[in-house]
């Protein structure tokens, strides 16, 4: 079993997994704030965190793109609060302001006008892709980063052009066939709360089982 159904196993077993909840807007949102967070909160499954309390309020408030846009920048804000990194709220208020504008009030299909909206790079780009749209594109953030370095014993600072091209090389190898939008959320869920930067939960990490069989 290859490395990303034991991520996908894990993730349902720990009943982190719910993509009901998922509309074109909502992951847009969910990713700027989880810049600002611990973990995601798309699925409403999730603890209640500050992150997952304000993503509640933000889209009930909020329900679109068209009124996130038509929003004051002060609302918005109000909204926002408790989070910090308020740079980021104003990015995502200039990010519903050009998709409005720019892109028929709908999030852009393509990765490149995707990441080009402000605040936006490209690995949080094709996380919103996934999840919005279920489009195969590799992500590599922070946590994503320190699980396949881990499991691929890939050493050096992951901002090393060298380790960047090997990371992302792996990412997108580990890419399924089907599933994107849970696998995507499965691999930043077990970077936050499994593999996390200090004292791993190594012995119930999924990603030993998958090593495993590949030495058997």
């Amino acid at each position: 079993m290859a490395l990303d159904l034991y991520t996908l196993k894990w993730m349902a077993l720990t009943d982190l997994l719910n993509a009901r909840n998922r509309t074109f807007h909502k992951p847009i949102i969910d990713r700027f704030m989880h810049q600002s967070a611990r973990r995601t909160c798309a699925n409403f499954t999730l603890i209640e965190s500050e992150h997952c309390k304000a993503f509640k309020r933000f889209v009930e408030e909020l329900p679109t793109l068209e009124s996130l846009a038509e929003a004051s920048q002060d609302q918005e804000l109000a909204l926002w609060s408790g989070l910090g990194y308020y740079s980021r709220a104003r990015n995502l208020h200039a990010c519903a302001k050009m998709c409005v504008e720019r892109h028929a009030a709908d999030l852009p299909s393509s990765l490149d006008d995707l990441a080009a909206l402000p605040g936006i790079g490209r690995s949080t780009a094709a996380a919103i892709l996934a999840q919005a749209h279920g489009q195969a594109h590799a992500i590599l953030d922070g946590n994503v980063r320190r699980v396949l370095a881990r499991h691929h014993g890939v050493h050096g600072w992951p901002g090393q052009a060298r380790v960047q091209t090997e990371l992302w090389r792996l990412s997108e190898a580990h890419l399924p066939q089907s599933r994107l939008a849970d696998y995507t959320q499965a691999q930043m869920d077990l970077g936050a709360t499994v593999c996390s930067r200090a004292k791993p939960a190594c012995v119930i990490c999924p990603t030993w089982a998958a090593i495993l069989e590949e030495r058997r």
